[in-house]
């Protein structure tokens, strides 16, 4: 286990403490403490998606990008990537509100992505770094293969398909389909003002958020089921992928990918989905931003009569965080 996957464990083993915490303190009607765990749980399970499945990817990047000097062509992106590794790979550094994380590195790694900076350094850092090092110890990495019990020829077609499948992630990052899906700017312009406005209202917001996150959830699984799936693109991307899952299963004799290749739709619906539901629970973290300093400074007291209403909404709320959680533990440790 890695440095950041362990760090990741550790802040998710925190969040389950938290959530046990919060049941306990609603049980004895302690409600700003109830809802101050619920706070914490919600921080450190989104502290654990951004360091565990976008910062651990851009280490990735970065260290290819370094060998392969992407920073003599693609200066700023690299310089973008630098500092969100250095700075983000560390949970205080995010922040309590993810300001910085969420209002300035966010962005601007959005904008390279749909603008298609992002797809051309990642293309260049693999051609040019990662590529030639694979090369170079192609001899180490086939004998590490047949010491997991695998034959020659299986070791061999299986790095050549992982090869082939890195070089073809700068091609779906370029699609006008994942461009027109994913870059409206002004969407990410307005989830973050609806953010800080929701932080600095004085009406009680938890039930307003389980709703929004809850809606989303039907959604995605409505579109998905019924548009993205009738998609003639995406059916055959789907199927380039079982036969490529269904070859490494021949060649490997590994059944896990067999098993992929049956259930391809339903996988990537989990991670289309839970990669979207992490990001909605942004509004219900927000939400408990506001409570926090309630159980700490004497002068920040909420009243009786809204603490009252929300606190009808905490064991929805922690069923909500809960599921968050383990779909956080899936996407990075599977």
């Amino acid at each position: 286990m890695s440095k950041l996957e362990s760090m990741v464990k550790g802040l998710l083993d925190k969040a389950k403490e938290d959530l046990k915490a919060s049941k306990i303190l609603y049980e004895y009607d302690l409600k700003a403490q109830a809802l101050n765990h619920l706070e914490q749980a919600s921080e450190k399970i989104l502290k654990a998606y951004f360091i565990g499945y976008i910062i651990d990817f851009l280490v990735f990047v970065y260290k290819i990008a370094e060998q392969a000097k992407a920073y003599e062509v693609y200066r700023s992106i690299h310089q973008l990537v630098k500092q969100a590794v250095r700075n983000y790979s560390i949970p205080k550094n995010l922040g309590h509100r993810f300001d910085a994380f969420l209002n300035k590195f966010m962005p601007k790694l959005y904008e390279s992505v749909c603008g298609g900076e992002f797809a051309d350094y990642y293309e260049y850092s693999v051609k040019n770094g990662l590529i030639p090092y694979i090369k170079k110890k192609r001899k180490i990495i086939i004998e590490a293969f047949m010491e997991e019990g695998l034959t020659r020829e299986q070791s061999e077609k299986l790095l050549d398909i992982a090869i082939e499948y890195m070089m073809q992630a700068p091609g779906i990052l370029r699609s006008e389909k994942t461009r027109s899906s994913l870059c409206n700017s002004d969407n990410v312009k307005n989830f973050g003002y609806s953010l800080e406005e929701l932080r600095k209202s004085k009406e009680p917001c938890l039930k307003a958020a389980l709703q929004f996150y809850d809606f989303v959830s039907k959604t995605i699984k409505r579109y998905f089921r019924e548009e993205m799936l009738k998609n003639k693109t995406m059916i055959e991307d789907l199927e380039k992928a079982k036969r490529a899952l269904n070859q490494l299963a021949e060649y490997t004799e590994i059944g896990l990918f067999e098993k992929y290749a049956k259930n391809i739709d339903s996988f990537l619906y989990n991670i289309v989905r839970g990669n979207m539901l992490v990001y909605m629970i942004l509004p219900l973290h927000y939400c408990l931003v506001k409570y926090y300093e309630a159980t700490r400074y004497p002068d920040k007291r909420v009243s009786e009569e809204i603490l009252e209403k929300e606190y009808n909404e905490i064991p929805n709320a922690i069923k909500t965080l809960e599921e968050v959680h383990d779909i956080v533990k899936k996407l990075v440790f599977s």
